[in-house]
């Protein structure tokens, strides 16, 4: 594999040849996980400290920079507002959140702390008690629509088309506080809801006590994961 202009030998690729329902479908960059046989023969040729990731929206290509990053995919020349930097010392990228809000208005409640953040995923997934709370919110928006769920593959729906006047899902990060007061993440209902045969699909997933930022949450920033 060619990095810039060196080369990393013996670098191991896998490829899919055939791929299960998704929602939505992937577009290739899949699992890149801390600890993995890429990044251990990337560390050893000295280009894996950090690698970002641009995530492409509505079928456009992503775009993986390693050893450092693209300033075609920053919002301005070293003023970077979008750039999403995410250190982890654990085997998987985390990152602890702060806050999270359903527009400016609805706080959501949170009973744990960590986010872990995951590149390989297509949904965001919420705790139990704050996706209760985003399901009731858009619910009260969209009546009398209510959330339906589909086994195959597993997710939530509205039947119909998207509603349109959802409020964004804001985040806030312990790391990317700046002096103080936190930057926020704002993920509109674009990235979430997609209208798929006649019905809206959700991107959004009810997990036990770990947030997960997926592909809805990524597509929206310059994502940058430190080793």
């Amino acid at each position: 594999m060619k990095v810039d202009t060196s080369c990393v030998a013996k670098q191991p690729f896998f490829s899919i040849i055939e791929e299960g329902t998704a929602i939505p479908d992937y577009d290739g960059v899949l699992g890149i996980s801390k600890g993995s046989e890429f990044f251990m023969n990337l560390a050893a040729n000295n280009y894996a400290n950090i690698f970002t990731v641009h995530i492409g929206k509505d079928g456009a290509k992503s775009h993986l920079t390693f050893g450092g990053f693209n300033p075609a995919y920053m919002a301005a020349p070293n003023t970077p507002p979008n750039y999403f930097k995410i250190d982890s010392t654990k085997e998987t990228w985390r990152i602890e959140t702060t806050g999270l809000m359903f527009g400016s208005t609805v706080a959501i409640k949170q009973t744990v702390t960590d986010t872990d953040v995951l590149i390989n995923s297509n949904y965001i997934v919420l705790p139990k008690d704050s996706f209760e709370e985003v399901k009731a919110t858009i619910e009260k928006l969209h009546k009398p629509n209510v959330m339906k769920v589909s086994t195959n593959p597993a997710h939530f729906y509205f039947e119909g088309a998207c509603p349109t006047a959802i409020p964004d899902l804001n985040f806030t990060f312990k790391q990317t506080a700046n002096s103080g007061v936190p930057t926020i993440y704002s993920v509109p209902a674009s990235s979430w809801l997609k209208n798929n045969n006649g019905n809206c699909d959700i991107l959004l997933e009810k997990g036990l006590t770990l947030f997960s930022l997926g592909k809805p949450f990524l597509e929206n920033f310059y994502s940058g994961f430190d080793i």
